[in-house]
């Protein structure tokens, strides 16, 4: 389950990022590299590729597949809770 999980979830929020840089980029006229929602973005695409690339190779993978994905998934709630803790006013949700 897990493993489809990330050959389904990878793919759309690739698609998701790519839409939303384009619609940004025609309608505001730029992508600012630091904007928080863009940084949070290209953070969990990383760590979703961490996760694929945790579950390639031999042995325990599907062991070091999990702790990947509870990591990146740890890593990606601290992340969040940080870039609302240092840009208040900011409309995430």
């Amino acid at each position: 389950m897990g493993r489809r999980a990330l050959l389904v979830g990878f793919p759309a929020l690739t698609l998701a990022l790519v839409l939303g840089w384009a619609w940004t980029a025609r309608f505001q006229h730029s992508l600012e590299v630091r904007n928080p929602k863009v940084l949070w973005g290209v953070l969990s695409w990383a760590i979703f590729v961490a996760a694929l690339l945790a579950r390639r190779g031999s042995g325990r993978q599907g062991r070091r597949a999990a702790l990947a994905s509870v990591l990146g998934f740890a890593l990606i709630v601290a992340s969040y809770l940080w870039i609302r803790v240092q840009t208040p006013g900011a409309a995430f949700l």
